[in-house]
């Protein structure tokens, strides 16, 4: 059964108006919890739960497509990217959409350095994993329509939930849409800000030890 576009919340607060509210995640405050070390990862492996969101904040590489990214996070903000974190079988493991599919990999072997881990408290359901991990090495990464999502061209109103085109941001909300309200836009950025503010969380620089 293909994907509906529009979501039905059991929430019965309003979702927030993103243009009202002043942006909580920018690069400054990213960079300066870089800095600043963060928390060992050691110390909150176990605190991790099925459903929380980890997100990364890369310099572009000096490529075409890196330059593509950095024009496109010059308007959306710092984070690169999304994924989702997910635990079984005694590890921790990141479900993401990447070039070129939708992949499930340990975390450890996919964060050298750090990432940024938002937890809401919302564990994943098993029908949630399964939308995931149906898509693994089917959903393929859609660069154009990446850098069109950054731009808002493409967003949950799309029509477009189920094409076959994919990217990190899309895949993430999606999975999840059924019960966490990951907001309008499908951008890393755009998500990590309305989701802050729509739970009242805060977002922890982990350090990969």
């Amino acid at each position: 059964m293909p994907l509906r576009c529009r979501r039905r919340w059991d929430i019965d607060a309003p979702r927030l108006h993103q243009r009202n509210v002043a942006p909580v995640v920018n690069k400054q405050t990213i960079l300066d919890m870089i800095a600043e070390g963060g928390v060992p990862y050691s110390q909150v492996r176990d605190s991790i739960t099925a459903g929380d969101f980890m997100f990364l904040h890369d310099e572009p590489e000096y490529t075409l497509y890196g330059a593509q990214i950095a024009a496109v996070q010059a308007f959306t903000g710092p984070f690169a990217h999304v994924a989702l974190i997910d635990k079984f079988g005694g590890r921790v493991w990141v479900e993401e959409s990447v070039v070129p599919y939708v992949r499930l990999s340990p975390l450890s072997n996919v964060v050298p350095k750090g990432f940024f881990l938002l937890q809401l408290g919302i564990e994943m359901s098993e029908a949630e994993r399964d939308i995931a991990l149906k898509y693994v090495s089917l959903g393929e990464y859609s660069k154009p329509c990446a850098v069109a999502a950054g731009l808002n061209w493409i967003n949950e109103n799309s029509g477009d939930d189920d094409d076959g085109r994919w990217w990190c941001a899309k895949f993430s909300s999606i999975v999840r849409r059924g019960v966490v309200d990951c907001g309008p836009a499908y951008v890393p950025t755009a998500m990590a800000d309305y989701m802050t503010k729509r739970y009242g969380k805060k977002l922890i620089y982990v350090r990969m030890d």
